[in-house]
Order: structure tokens, then sequence, then C-alpha cells
């Protein structure tokens, strides 16, 4: 055996996969998008936790906001009243809330051990263990910093007050619930039939009349080109459209999900589905290769679901990734409904309308691209 033919097959098969735009995805660049995937959702340098926090005039509190505004990965906000920071949370402004007792710094010096309760929306556990981790590890932290200032005042032999003082104060974490916890579930489900199904629908759904030549008849045809592609996107969201009303039903009436999206909510995510086909006609038109199409449309639509904050919690993305993908016009759809659903927000008319108009123009691309297919 000749050792260099091993390699001339070696680089021979580089080089042909090189060329292969779809293989080349999937060996080299998938791996890579997972991996940023994986950065994000297991603890990535994204995370960031905004937190009220009740004080009642403890110096030891305050103390305590300003520690968290220094981490980095936690904004603190003083609020005068528990029920006001209850209702921030309920509404989404917050992620969790600290309360700290009224009297709370007499009675650590007294070793009366006050409790400080936080809490986090638990209807997303993915969130709700984030946040509670987070902030139960910097109370544990702020708990070891008090007995450290307490203890190291008392005379030696007071072996029973140091003892005693071995937690100044507890913590005592509760759930709050304000929506019913399949929305976020459901939610979740919509924005993967509206990025990845829609797109791919239409595509797959182009491709094949642009690759047997029916396109190119269809010009001495009554049906036009434009009005064919018309028709796809009326296809993609009929069929988009009775998957995600099926998945519904079956999550409310089969899973015990029991929610249902309301109206406006299902507005917006047919308007969705019609910007992420118009995305997949655009790229079938200009590649018209069915596993190079594939390819960028997954690339595209599997990010956008993370860094869209739109099947995570957004206190796991990073701020930064999320106003950039918030802009892709079927993010921009889907991220309103899913403040609607869950936070009972009002859609931006200004972003919708900007949404909107990025998505006629990518339909006008479109008929644009299937109108220059050669002939």
């Amino acid at each position: 055996m000749k050792p260099g033919r091993p390699v001339a097959v070696a680089v021979k098969d580089l080089r042909a996969v090189s060329r292969n735009r779809a293989a080349f995805f999937w060996i080299v660049v998938f791996p890579v998008v997972m991996l940023v995937m994986f950065k994000i959702t297991m603890g990535g340098g994204g995370f960031h936790v905004k937190a009220a926090v009740v004080t009642h005039g403890s110096r030891i509190a305050r103390s305590f906001v300003h520690e968290l505004n220094g981490t980095g990965t936690v904004h603190a906000v003083v609020y005068g009243d528990e029920r006001g920071a209850l209702e921030a949370l309920r509404k989404g402004r917050v992620d969790a809330v600290i309360v700290f007792p009224p009297g709370f710094d007499r009675a650590v010096a007294e070793g009366r051990h006050p409790t400080v309760r936080l809490y986090a929306n638990g209807n997303d556990p993915r969130g709700y263990h984030a946040v509670v981790g987070a902030l139960t590890g910097a109370l544990n932290g702020l708990e070891n910093g008090v007995r450290r200032a307490v203890t190291g005042r008392l005379p030696p032999d007071l072996a029973r007050v140091i003892e005693d003082y071995a937690h100044p104060f507890g913590i005592h974490v509760k759930e709050v619930r304000g929506v019913n916890p399949g929305a976020y579930q459901t939610m979740a489900f919509l924005a993967v039939q509206a990025l990845f199904s829609a797109s791919l629908a239409a595509a797959m759904a182009t491709i094949p009349e642009i690759r047997s030549g029916t396109m190119d008849r269809l010009r001495t045809t009554p049906a036009s080109p434009v009005e064919v592609l018309l028709g796809k996107y009326l296809y993609t969201t009929v069929l988009v459209t009775s998957g995600a009303v099926l998945g519904v039903l079956v999550g409310r009436y089969c899973l015990g999900i029991g929610y249902t999206p309301s109206p406006t909510a299902w507005a917006l995510f047919e308007a969705a589905v019609v910007s992420s086909a118009a995305v997949g006609t655009s790229v079938a038109a200009l590649l018209r290769d069915e596993k190079a199409v594939n390819a960028v449309l997954n690339s595209i639509a599997f990010p956008s679901m993370f860094l869209g904050a739109l099947v995570v919690p957004e206190c796991m993305v990073p701020r930064a990734a999320l106003r950039v993908v918030v802009n892709y016009p079927p993010v921009t759809f889907l991220h309103a409904a899913k403040l609607h659903e869950l936070y009972g927000k009002a859609p931006s008319p200004a972003g919708l309308a900007v949404a909107a108009g990025i998505t006629v123009a990518l339909v006008a691309l479109s008929g644009w691209a299937v109108s220059r297919t050669p002939r």
C-alpha cells in the first residue's frame, strides 16, 4: 500500500464536502451553533436577573442591593412596598422579589433569626430554578457576611452565641404564578411551528417548481409565477396553522396544559408564519437546492428560537443578542405574542409596522427571485 493514496482520497473527499454546502453545514457549522446554544442555556455569561428588593429601611438590605448591582448578572431595584413589588413580578417587569422584614437589622443583632422572603415566577421551571439559584446564592453570601460581622464583636468564650449565629436569618422561597404555566410550552410550540415549519414548508413547495421548470412554463399560461408563489404562501399558512391548532388541542385535552392562545396571539402567529414563509421562498428561489436550503433555514430558525427568548426565559439570553434577534420579523411577531400572553403587554405598533414592512420586502424579493429563474 502506498501511503500517498489514502491522503489523496482524503483530500478528494475534503474538496467534495467543501463544495457540498448542506453537508458542510451539518458537519461543521451546526455543531458550533449547538455549542452557542449550550453556552446560553447552561449558565452562559448572558444570564441576567432583574430583582425588586423591599428593604423596609434596613441598612443591611441597602448594602445587599449595592452588592447585587456590582455582580454584573443581577440588577436590583428598591421597591417601597411588597404589594407593588409582587405586582411588578406578575407583570414581568422583574424576575424576582426579595423582601426584608421590618426591623430586620435589630432582629439579626438580637439573634431572633428573621426570615427573608424570596419570590420568583414559578410558571416556567427553567427560569424559576435559574433565578432562585442565583439569588439564594447571593443571600447565602450575605448571611456569611452578617455572621462574620456579628461574631467578630463577641468574646471567644461565647460559643453558644456564636453557634446561634450560624444562620443569622432564614430564607423562605415562594413561587408566584401569574399566568397559566401551559402558556410557556404552548408559545414555544408555536414558535417552532412558525420559525421551522413555515419556512421549510414554503421552501420545499417552491423548489420542485423551480427545478422541474414549472415556473418557467407558467410564463405562457394565465397563472403567473408570482400568483403561484402567493398560492404557496396560502398553502403554507393553511398547513402550518392546521398543525398549530392540532398541537394546541392535543396540549389542552390530552396533555393537561389547559391553555389556548388569545385572538391577538393567533394574529401575531399568522403574521410570523407569513414572514417566515417569505424567508423560506426567498432562500429557495436564490439557492434552488433542497439540501442547501434546508441547512440555511435551520441555521436561521434554530438560533432565532433561543436568542429571541422564544423557547427559553429572557434572563438566560444575552441582552445584546436579544436586541438584535428580536428585529428579525418572524421573531418580532412571536416575541410580541409571548409578551402579550404572559404579561399582558400590548405589542409595539412601530415594531410591528417595521416587521410588516420587511416581510413585504421579502415577499417582493421572493417574487423577483422566482421571476429570474433561468429558462
